[in-house]
C-alpha cells in the first residue's frame, strides 16, 4: 500500500511541475510572439525569466521523479 501512495504522489508533483513549465513557457515565450508588447530590452526581461523559471521547473520534475523511481 505504500508503494502505490508513494507512486501517486510522484505521479502528481511530477505532472503539477511539467504543467507550471509549460505555463511559464506560455506566458513568456508564446505570448509576446501573439501579442507583441514594447520593443526593448525591458520587454525582453520578462520573457527571459520565464524562459528560466521553465527550465527550473522541469529541472525539479526530473528530480522528483527520479527520487521514487
Amino acid at each position: 500500500m505504500r508503494a502505490s501512495w508513494i507512486e501517486s504522489r510522484r505521479y502528481v508533483y511530477t505532472e503539477f511541475l511539467t504543467q507550471l513549465a509549460v505555463a511559464w513557457f506560455a506566458g513568456g515565450i508564446i505570448a509576446p510572439l501573439v501579442a507583441p508588447a514594447t520593443a526593448g530590452v525591458g520587454g525582453l526581461l520578462p520573457s527571459f525569466l520565464s524562459l528560466g523559471a521553465s527550465f527550473i521547473s522541469l529541472r525539479l520534475a526530473i528530480i522528483c521523479q527520479k527520487e521514487y523511481v
